[in-house]
Formats: C-alpha cells, sequence, structure tokens
C-alpha cells in the first residue's frame, strides 16, 4: 500500500511543479512585456514593463494575469504531498487567500489597487476563520490520512 502512496506522493509533486512552472512563466510574460514610452521631446524608447515600474507589474499579476489560481494549485499539490497535517493544513489556508485574492481582483468592476467589490474578501475571510474554528478536527482527519495512506 505504501508504494501505492509513493505514486500518489509523486504524482502530486509533478502536478505541483508543473502548476508552479506555469505560474513562473505566467509571471516572466507579463513583467518582459514591452511597453512603450513617449516623450515630450519626440523620443519614444521601448522597455519591459517591469523596468517601468514594479508595481504596476504587480497589479498586472495579480488583476489580469490570473498568476495566483496556478500558484495556489501547486501550493496545495506540494502541501498535500508532504504527508505532514500541519503543512496540509497552512498550504490548504494559503490556498483559500490566494484564489480570495484573485478572485477579489478579477471580479472588481474597475482597476483599483484596493478593490471596490468586498465580496471575494468577504467569502475569503469567512472560509479561512471556519478552517481556523475547525483545525483541530481538520488536523485530526489529516493526521489519519497520513496514518492510512503510509500502512
Amino acid at each position: 500500500m505504501s508504494q501505492r502512496f509513493a505514486t500518489y506522493r509523486w504524482l502530486l509533486r509533478i502536478i505541483a511543479t508543473a502548476f508552479l512552472l506555469w505560474a513562473l512563466y505566467l509571471i516572466f510574460r507579463i513583467a518582459a512585456e514591452p511597453v512603450s514610452e513617449s516623450f515630450p521631446n519626440g523620443v519614444s524608447d521601448t522597455r519591459t514593463l517591469i523596468q517601468i515600474s514594479f508595481t504596476e507589474t504587480l497589479f498586472q499579476i495579480v488583476y489580469f494575469g490570473r498568476v495566483l489560481y496556478p500558484v495556489a494549485i501547486g501550493i496545495l499539490c506540494l502541501g498535500l504531498s508532504l504527508q505532514q497535517p500541519v503543512i496540509t493544513y497552512l498550504s490548504i489556508q494559503a490556498t483559500v487567500w490566494l484564489v480570495g485574492i484573485s478572485a477579489w481582483y478579477q471580479f472588481n468592476d474597475t482597476f483599483n489597487p484596493l478593490p471596490t467589490n468586498p465580496f471575494w474578501a468577504i467569502i475569503t475571510v469567512i472560509v479561512s476563520l471556519t478552517l481556523l474554528v475547525s483545525y483541530k478536527p481538520i488536523n485530526i482527519l489529516l493526521i489519519k490520512i497520513a496514518r492510512y495512506s503510509v500502512h
């Protein structure tokens, strides 16, 4: 049985690595996007987005890039593959927050550093607090799952 679980562990790690590499590719694509700047004296310059503004690059990654979804899936798969209940619980919390932040910005009507529609922020806080309140039962369940998968 442990040989079968080792296969699941490696499969989850491969999936996690693939999603994290995909996220790095998306981040690189956004950061290396060429942007033209025109100056009043008639000179134009083309540089990458990250060279012009680091904060604008971060907002592009969160708001338009949908990069946090593959990062969340990668962290969740990596946490599940490590077979440690505390690490798995923390990866679930991190996944909830990354998906919540991404959804908060994705479903916002206007592009602002602070979104005007707090619906997804409220949902994220409620889910996170529910996970926090049910920490002991979740931890016991994760320990049983880890124990069952080893034997």
